[in-house]
């Protein structure tokens, strides 16, 4: 896929003027080397004789790392909800002048 395909699906990741210096960013290569590590194992897995020592060597490594990735998505959502809360939208709801308060 190349940008203009990904533009429209992320608006938000195209609308930085550098991605790499968004907060959310730490998040995210962490995520996808843990993502690219299973992808590998299964790869393997698919690739093993049935019953092989060899499958169950991967299939005891995959179950490690896809925990591993499980934990990196759940760390991601919860950057990416605290994100969503503290985004755009709150700040647009205040009224001008930036006091929620009545005067």
């Amino acid at each position: 896929m190349t940008t203009a395909t990904l533009s429209p699906l992320f608006p938000l990741a195209f609308a930085l003027s550098d991605v790499r210096e968004h907060p959310l960013a730490r998040h995210v290569h962490p995520l996808r080397s843990q993502a690219a590590v299973v992808r590998a194992l299964l790869d393997e897995l698919e690739r093993t004789i049935p019953g092989s020592s060899v499958e169950r060597l991967v299939t005891a490594q995959l179950v490690e790392d896809v925990a591993r990735l499980g934990c990196r998505l759940i760390e991601t959502a919860g950057a990416l909800s605290k994100a969503v809360e503290s985004g755009p939208c709150e700040r647009d709801a205040k009224p001008p002048g930036g006091s929620s308060s009545a005067a």
